[in-house]
């Protein structure tokens, strides 16, 4: 699952409490400038019962376009 909600993906894994099937992966993007707001997100992927995680820091990650302008 992948949660892009513009500064509010805490929002989002707030209504996860309520759902019993979640999803094996969730990928969210946190504002590391907001200590308080990464470490919300985090809090919630914990107790949401998440234990591996991976930072991917967007800023050196290379996009690669396909032919029929796809982005990755």
């Amino acid at each position: 699952m992948k949660i892009n909600i513009e500064g509010a993906d805490a929002y989002c894994l707030e209504g996860l409490y309520h759902i019993g099937q979640r999803s094996r992966f969730v990928s969210i993007e946190i504002n590391l400038l907001s200590f308080a707001e990464g470490f919300e997100s985090f809090v919630h992927l914990w107790n949401l019962s998440y234990r591996d995680f991976e930072l991917v820091n967007q800023a050196f990650y290379k996009r690669r376009i396909f032919a029929d302008n796809r982005v990755h």
